[in-house]
């Protein structure tokens, strides 16, 4: 098998590393190709990396224009193609719609199959190469995406029948601890963790901790990199609430995150869920969501979000344009604290929706395909 993928992060790539780990394969079966730093090697997986800039700070540029995707991808596309030629793998698993599209017709013609699995967007991103992406995407024997909106905007260039839907799951690991208490006294801890960019609404609660900087009943902690990390690193050293540990890739510190906030800011789109915020959820942690999608601010408009997505019992839907109402909303829950009942209530949100089970039907596919390749 041979994986390709174009950033060692986020919620595509955890699935495939989901998707891999229920596999088991043996240290010879699998070769992972990818663009810059890698974060967690696993013993039995072969890796070749590609010295590059970070996708999650300038990959966003890739979300403008299928051009700029593929030129983003060229070394890997490159290096891919003589390992296709080279190694003649029963299958390629592809991390990014670009990647995978280009290099389905390869991986036809050397009768291998091809999966692609993509969490972002293409509806009005192809324009005149509509038609391309579509003869492209009739090569493809499985695309995997991670909503109902996903899938919809997916079969505009994809057969149905080969688009599955894997929502995002939490891993049990984050399941794995009691629902955390609230020690009496400590402050109010709210945690953010993903890109620091526009489209993460991030920027509301950077704009409440200068608010409430040096107040001791506030704790402000974010981790990620992007567009407002410098601000965020300024804001870190003026404040002796606010904290910064930058880029953080460890599970089990990202665990012990969830679990000391009262609340974590995340982020949605249309139809589902971050991965920070699933993961929280499964660790009994309450999140605080964006009203406006993600995806609002690649298309200039407001789109709401599913509000089933945040039911509240669980966490709260805010208007990030209200900093006013945000920081009543944190001045009430450090004066009241967070109910337990409501961590009890996020934790049985994601048992029912973000367990383990939702990378079944992925799973059976994708050792169909392994089946039938030559």
């Amino acid at each position: 098998m041979l994986v390709l993928t174009s950033v060692f992060a986020g919620g595509s790539w955890i699935c495939i590393e989901k998707v891999l780990e229920r596999l088991d394969p043996s240290p010879s079966e699998v070769l992972v190709l990818g663009l810059g730093r890698l974060f967690h090697r696993r013993e039995n997986l072969r890796y070749f990396t590609i010295p590059y800039p970070r996708f999650d700070r300038w990959g966003y540029i890739t979300a403008y224009s299928p051009v700029l995707g593929f030129l983003w991808n060229l070394p890997l596309l490159l290096v891919g193609t003589v390992a296709l030629l080279v190694h003649r793998p029963r299958m390629v698993i592809s991390n990014g719609f670009a990647l995978g599209m280009v290099t389905a017709p390869l991986v036809r013609i050397l009768g291998s199959r091809s999966v692609v699995m993509f969490h972002g967007y293409i509806g009005g991103y192809l324009g005149r190469l509509e038609p391309i992406a579509k003869w492209l995407g009739g090569k493809l024997d499985l695309a995997v995406v991670n909503s109902r909106g996903s899938h919809e905007d997916a079969t505009r260039v994809i057969d149905p029948s080969r688009v599955v839907v894997s929502e995002h799951s939490a891993d049990p690991f984050f399941f794995a601890e009691p629902v955390p208490e609230r020690e009496p006294g400590a402050p109010l801890t709210v945690f953010f963790v993903g890109r620091l960019d526009p489209d993460k609404y991030v920027y509301p609660l950077i704009e409440v901790a200068r608010r409430l900087v040096g107040e001791p009943g506030f704790r402000f902690v974010f981790a990620g990199v992007g567009k407002f990390q410098r601000e965020v690193e300024e804001l870190a050293r003026a404040a002796s609430n606010v904290e910064y540990p930058g880029y953080v890739s460890d599970r089990g510190a990202m665990r012990s995150m969830y679990r000391e906030a009262d609340a974590v800011w995340s982020f949605a789109d249309v139809t589902y869920l971050a991965l920070p915020a699933v993961e929280a959820l499964a660790c009994g942690t309450p999140i605080i969501v964006s009203r406006y999608a993600a995806l609002s601010q690649l298309l200039s408009q407001a789109l709401e979000i599913d509000r089933g997505l945040v039911p509240p019992e669980a966490g709260w839907i805010i208007d990030p344009d209200d900093i006013d109402y945000i920081e009543a909303l944190l001045r009430g829950l450090e004066r009241d604290g967070v109910a337990p009942e409501m961590r009890r209530a996020a934790r049985d949100l994601a048992l029912r929706r973000y367990g383990d089970a939702n990378l079944d039907e992925v799973m059976v596919r994708v050792r169909a395909l392994m089946g039938e390749a030559r």
